[in-house]
């Protein structure tokens, strides 16, 4: 049996089996633990136009009862449909797992976004997001909750 492509539609569902192959799936996804899959991810071929993996960090202060912590690690991908396939699809999505945090404050935690494109290689990608204070609270605060998602453009 040939090995799958990872293209614009097969990209969530490759995602889902490398975490299986792991032992892993969502909503039961450490983050720690998850890391190293991801970053395995990242170095699949894509069959068309990619931005390539990013980390995101939103944090959203609700005021006195405190805050959330939303930690995204995705790849963004192109379609490379046409005609009336492309009329379904949008043109670009972001594949990848969602953490949601609430917190009672967030203190000086603020919103970070970290893209592979700018480190010379995924190891280096990765370290950086291990360093980043969003992902340290993450990594400290546990297993939370987690989703595959998909975002399509327009949506994110």
């Amino acid at each position: 049996m040939p090995e799958p492509a990872l293209d614009y539609f097969t990209a969530k569902p490759i995602l889902e089996l490398m975490l299986a192959q792991h032992q892993m799936e969502a909503p039961y996804l450490a983050p720690g633990a998850t890391l190293p899959v991801f970053a395995q991810f990242l170095t699949l071929p894509f069959a068309g136009s990619e931005d390539g993996g990013s980390y995101q960090a939103e944090v959203v202060s609700e005021g006195p009862e405190g805050g959330s912590l939303y930690i995204n690690l995705c790849r963004q991908v192109a379609s490379t449909a046409d005609g009336e396939e492309m009329a379904l699809a949008s043109t670009w999505r972001q594949v990848g797992i969602q953490w949601l945090y609430d917190m009672l404050s967030v203190g000086s935690l603020e919103s970070e976004t970290i893209w592979a494109r700018d480190f010379p290689s995924i190891e280096a990608f990765i370290e950086a997001i291990e360093n980043a204070e969003g992902w340290r609270v993450a990594v400290a605060a546990g297993t939370v909750p987690a989703a595959i998602v998909v975002m399509d453009e327009g949506d994110t």
